[in-house]
C-alpha cells in the first residue's frame, strides 16, 4: 500500500500529540551544534557588537558604568533572553551562543510538529534535517550569536496556532500570544504574523470584528508583556530603554541570510521539485495545507521586501520544497523517481565538495584577533586610548573588555590615540609615512609607531611622541 501525503484531518488536531521525532530531534540538534567547532569559534564582528552590549549591560547593573551606551538595535526582551542563560559550558564563545542554540533546538521540534499539522511527520523531519544540514539554516537556529533563534521559535509557534484557527477558536489566542513575543523580539520584521492570521481567518470565512479583535488584542498584549518583562528582568537595573533608540523599528539582522548562497544550497532539490510539480500537476493546489504555505510565503516575502529579513520566507520555501519533493517520491513512477533521486544526490555531493570552506589564513586571522584583544586587555592600562582597524574593532573591544575606538579615517589612526591595532600592511605603510625626515629639512611633529606585539597579520603598536 502506498502512503501519500495528505493534510491532517481536523479530528487529529484536537489534542497536541508529540511524536518521537518531536522529542528526539531537538536533543540531536543541540548535541550536533554544540559539538562542532563552529559553535566554539571566535566571534564575528556582528556577534561582537551584541557581546559588547551584554558586557556593558552587566557592568551597568553592577554600578560600574553609568550608562550602557548600546551599539546594537536590541529590545529589552531580546537582551534578556540572550543574557540570562546559565553558564553551563566551559568555552567562552559557546557560553554566549548557548541560549540561541537551545532556542534553535526547540525550533527544530516545532518544525516537526508544524510539518505534522500540515502534512505528515516526515515533512517536518525533512525540513528540520535541512535546517541542520544547510549553512543558512544553521545560522538561523543559533550557530551565530543573535536574536534570530528566539524569533524563529516564537514565529513557528505562531504559525502552528494560525494553522489550527479554522478548527479551534482558542488557537487565535495562542497565535496572537506567540506573534506578540515575536513582535517584541523583531519589531516590524514580525508584523506579517498577525496579518497572516487575519488573512487565514478571512479565507475560512471566520474573520469578524470579534475574531480580528482577539488576534490584534492578544498580539498587542503579549508584545507589551514581553517587552515589560524583559525590561524588568534585565534592562531596568542598567538604565536601558524598553525599545531601541534607533530610528528603525525592524530589529533582525538583514545581512545574516543572503539570498544567493541560500538559493544555491537548494539547487540539489530542483530535480525532485520538478518531478513533483509534473506528477501532481494542478491537484496539489486543492490541498488546504499548500494554500496555507503559499499564503505564508506571500506575507513573509512582503515583509522581506519591506523590512529586509528573509527568515520567515526562507522557512516557507523549505517547507514547500520538502513537501513537493516527498510528493514526487510518493506519486511518480520508479523509472522517474530513481533517476531524479540520483541526480539530486549527485548535485548535493558536488555542491558539498565545491562549497567554500574556511581557509587556514581565515582561521588564523580569527585566532589572532582574539589573542590580540586579550593581550591589549591584560597589558595596556585602562587610562590609555586604544584605536583599531574598523574591520575588527568590535572584536578587539570585546576580548580586551575595554573601549577600543575604530578608525574614522581608515587606515589613518587618530592622533590622540596611545595604541593602535592594525593589519601588518597598514602598519608598514604608516611607519614609512611617519619615518623621521632627513636631517636639515625640518622636524617631524607627528607621532611615531613602535611595534610592541604581533599576532598573525595584526600588529599592536604604540604611538610614541615625536623625536626631535
Amino acid at each position: 500500500m502506498r502512503y501519500r501525503l495528505r493534510p491532517v484531518r481536523p479530528r487529529h488536531q484536537a489534542r497536541l500529540r508529540l511524536t518521537l521525532a518531536t522529542l528526539l530531534l531537538p536533543l540531536l540538534g543541540i548535541v550536533l551544534l554544540t559539538r562542532t567547532d563552529v559553535a566554539r569559534r571566535p566571534l564575528a564582528e556582528r556577534e561582537a557588537t551584541l557581546a559588547i552590549d551584554l558586557q556593558r549591560m552587566r557592568r551597568a547593573e553592577l554600578g560600574q558604568e553609568s550608562s550602557p551606551e548600546l551599539h546594537g538595535n536590541w529590545t529589552s526582551t531580546s537582551m534578556a533572553l540572550v543574557a540570562r542563560m546559565p553558564r553551563l559550558a566551559g568555552d567562552r564563545e559557546l557560553q554566549l551562543r548557548l541560549a540561541g542554540l537551545v532556542a534553535g533546538a526547540l525550533a527544530l521540534g516545532v518544525l516537526v510538529r508544524l510539518g505534522t499539522r500540515l502534512f505528515a511527520p516526515r515533512v517536518g523531519i525533512a525540513v528540520a534535517v535541512l535546517m541542520l544540514a544547510l549553512p543558512t539554516g544553521r545560522h538561523l537556529i543559533g550557530i551565530d550569536l543573535g536574536v534570530e533563534p528566539f524569533y524563529l521559535v516564537s514565529a513557528l509557534l505562531a504559525l502552528l496556532a494560525i494553522r489550527g484557527m479554522a478548527q479551534a477558536r482558542i488557537a487565535a489566542v495562542f497565535a496572537g500570544a506567540a506573534s506578540g513575543v515575536a513582535f517584541a523580539l523583531a519589531g516590524l520584521d514580525a508584523l506579517w504574523l498577525p496579518l497572516l492570521a487575519l488573512a487565514w481567518l478571512r479565507v475560512h470565512q471566520g474573520l469578524g470584528w470579534r475574531s480580528a479583535g482577539v488576534v490584534i488584542g492578544t498580539t498587542a498584549l503579549a508584545t507589551a508583556v514581553a517587552i515589560a518583562a524583559g525590561w524588568l528582568l534585565h534592562g531596568r537595573g542598567a538604565g536601558e530603554p524598553m525599545l531601541p533608540l534607533a530610528a528603525s523599528l525592524a530589529y533582525l539582522d538583514a545581512t545574516l541570510l543572503r539570498p544567493a548562497p541560500a538559493a544555491r544550497e537548494l539547487i540539489p532539490l530542483l530535480p525532485l521539485i520538478a518531478l513533483g510539480l509534473w506528477s501532481m500537476r494542478g491537484t496539489w493546489w486543492q490541498s488546504e495545507s499548500f494554500r496555507f504555505l503559499l499564503l505564508w510565503l506571500v506575507f513573509a516575502a512582503g515583509s522581506w521586501a519591506l523590512f529586509g529579513s528573509a527568515a520567515g520566507a526562507y522557512v516557507a520555501i523549505l517547507f514547500l520544497a520538502c513537501a513537493v519533493a516527498l510528493l514526487a517520491l510518493e506519486h511518480a513512477r520508479l523509472l522517474l523517481s530513481l533517476p531524479a533521486c540520483g541526480i539530486a544526490i549527485g548535485l548535493a555531493v558536488a555542491f558539498w565538495q565545491a562549497a567554500p570552506k574556511p581557509s587556514e589564513s581565515q582561521m588564523i586571522d580569527s585566532w589572532a584577533i582574539r589573542e590580540a584583544g586579550r593581550f591589549v586587555g591584560r597589558v595596556i592600562g585602562a587610562d590609555r586610548r586604544v584605536a583599531a582597524n574598523p574591520r575588527a574593532a568590535r572584536r578587539f573591544a570585546y576580548y580586551a573588555n575595554r573601549t577600543v575606538e575604530p578608525f574614522t579615517n581608515a587606515p589613518l589612526p587618530p592622533e590622540n590615540a596611545d595604541y593602535v591595532i592594525l593589519p601588518r600592511p597598514d602598519y608598514q605603510l604608516l611607519r614609512e609615512q611617519r619615518s623621521p625626515r632627513e636631517e636639515g629639512v625640518g622636524r617631524d611633529t607627528t607621532k611615531h609607531l613602535e611595534r610592541i606585539a604581533e599576532f598573525g597579520s595584526w600588529v599592536v603598536a604604540r604611538l610614541s611622541p615625536a623625536r626631535e
